[in-house]
């Protein structure tokens, strides 16, 4: 009986040695016996790990154009003498590019006299829609239906763009009554530019409903639309990044303005802002141009 015992335990510590010595023996490490993310093949608290840093971009589509055009017309009273400039041809700020004959002062005096009635007009056009605007209000106040409230409020928004469109065309006219004032010999160029185009069939008979000369700035934008959403990436002086659409060519522009209000004000959709980008390249206007603005920078 004791043989027995003797052998048994000789077999048990045989088989307890093989266990414990074989190749793919557990540990205290064995990965199939530890959470997710410990043991051997994780990442050490002393390991570096690589983080990859993804920038987005959001990209505009537009177009090359003259940052400033002007056409200058010729009023009733008023006759060239010379005209000094050619389709195509470049100025500078001041440059004359026509000249006035001696106007006779009876034409001035009528034509001021005509300047000042439209004046008086409008002037009294906005009185009237003020005094509108106030009766508008006391509704408001003595009113409860919502929805005829809102009416009353879209009647004063009209009203008050019909002022805002008044005074502009108070402005110009009396700036055209100034340069009366003045006897203005000389038409300057009011930047630098180019001639885009000359209508020299008034040379002989004016027409005071179209332009004589239309001139385009020789400093170049271009205009896109900034959605509500991406106007914190987007800022008046930062640098973008502007590629010449079929061409290789990659310029730096400018942010130069962002409009206050949306170009789509009035609209329940998303609003967007008109935004125009100065940029300096030989390209011809018109050419078409993609602007990367940087995102998470």
């Amino acid at each position: 009986m004791k043989k027995f015992i003797y052998v048994m335990i000789a077999i048990v510590l045989v088989i307890g040695g093989y266990v414990m010595l074989r190749p793919d023996a557990p540990s205290e490490t064995d990965t199939e016996s530890l959470p997710f993310g410990e043991g051997p093949g994780r990442f050490d608290d002393d390991e570096e790990i690589e983080v990859v840093d993804l920038t987005n971009e959001i990209v505009y589509s537009g177009k090359i154009v003259p940052e400033e055009q002007k056409s200058y017309f010729i009023t009733i009273t008023e006759e060239v003498g010379a005209l000094l400039v050619n389709e195509g041809d470049s100025v500078k700020k001041e440059d004359v590019l026509f000249t006035y004959k001696t106007v006779n002062e009876k034409d001035i005096i009528n034509e001021k006299i005509v300047l000042d009635e439209q004046i008086d007009d409008l002037e009294e056009q906005i009185y009237e829609q003020k005094e509108s605007i106030q009766e508008i209000r006391t509704w408001i106040a003595d009113e409860d239906d919502d929805d005829q409230i809102y009416i009353f409020k879209e009647m004063i928004e009209d009203q008050e763009a019909a002022n805002a469109s008044n005074e502009l065309s108070i402005s110009s006219l009396r700036k055209q009554r100034d340069d009366l004032d003045d006897n203005k010999i000389n038409q300057q160029a009011d930047f630098n530019g180019l001639v885009y185009q000359v209508d020299s069939d008034q040379l002989n008979e004016t027409n005071s409903q179209q332009a004589f000369i239309t001139l385009i700035s020789t400093s170049k934008v271009i205009n896109i639309e900034v959605a509500e959403y991406e106007l914190p990436f987007v800022s008046e002086g930062d640098v973008v990044e502007v590629t010449i659409t079929g061409s290789d060519e990659k310029i730096n522009g400018v942010v130069k303005s962002i409009d206050v209000l949306p170009n789509n004000i009035n609209s329940t959709d998303t609003s967007y802002y008109n935004t125009v980008i100065s940029v300096e390249t030989d390209m011809p206007y018109g050419a078409s141009a993609m602007i990367s603005v940087k995102v998470g920078e």
